[in-house]
């Protein structure tokens, strides 16, 4: 899982040359030989560059950060809207993935609070344009110990899977690379496969603003916005970033049988 390769690989950001950390990552995966090209570190820094540009005014259109707990189920006018009822909270807790896969890393910083990418769909049958849907399959991803970590990881995983794609793309595996030289055309192949991925983003990571919308309390503000993202997986999610208790996620996975749900980005 990309997401769990996030946790494990800390996505960092150095104000100096904020790209380089995703530079490197991806020079590991589409391979070093690379550095043989002409302008191959300009070429590509500017196409990373771009890329997160734009993933990263996609993801300030993501509402957060939403606190989600049984507890407090019902001292918000959103979360009762989102989730219907507060056994969905222990369900959507217990029966992720991303926490059964993170969780523990998460908690080992110290930290009380954990948060996450939420992603939810419609129940069958019914319609999105609804007075008001009713949501199924609550899950996370992008789970983090902070809100600035949580948009880095999720931005790290998007953009790992673009960069998996442009290799799948391009026929070969850095494996079968290493076994044999590389001619100049072949290198050039590669490397246009991986600019065209980063050039497209949208192909793996888009929303679409105005799904659902949830009235604040007070009328003087504006509605909160939950988009609809499309990415790798086939199912569409209606999206927001939230936060919640580690106890209480942990407890929720002690009483699940077996965590499957998952976000596929």
């Amino acid at each position: 899982m990309l997401s769990k390769l996030a946790n494990m690989v800390k996505p960092q950001v150095d104000l100096r040359d904020p790209y380089r950390f995703l530079f490197m990552e991806t020079v590991k995966r589409i391979g070093e030989d690379l550095f043989q090209l002409d302008c191959f570190e300009d070429r590509l820094m500017r196409a990373i560059e771009s890329a997160c540009q734009y993933l990263d005014e996609q993801m300030n259109a993501i509402p957060g950060w939403i606190g989600i707990s049984e507890g407090t189920f019902f001292d918000s006018p959103v979360v009762p809207k989102l989730f219907g009822e507060r056994l969905d909270i222990e369900k959507a807790l217990g029966c992720s993935l991303e926490i059964s896969n993170c969780l523990e890393g998460v908690s080992r910083e110290n930290n009380d609070t954990a948060f996450a990418l939420l992603g939810m769909r419609a129940r069958r049958g019914q319609s999105l344009n609804s007075v008001a849907p009713g949501f199924a399959d609550h899950t996370l991803t992008a789970l983090s110990a902070s809100e600035n970590e949580a948009r880095r990881n999720l931005r790290f995983v998007v953009f790992m899977r673009m960069v998996t794609n442009s290799i799948a793309a391009g026929g070969a595996t850095p494996i079968l690379r290493g076994m044999a030289m590389t001619s100049m055309k072949d290198l050039e192949k590669r490397m246009e496969s991986v600019l065209a991925a980063l050039a497209n983003p949208d192909q793996v990571f888009r929303l679409v603003p105005g799904a659902f919308m949830v009235a604040n309390r007070s009328p003087q503000e504006a509605p909160m916005d939950f988009p609809l993202l499309h990415c790798s997986d086939r199912r569409q999610w209606i999206v927001s970033f939230v936060r919640f208790s580690v106890a209480e996620a942990r407890e929720a996975l002690m009483k699940s049988k077996q965590p499957h749900r998952y976000i596929l980005i």
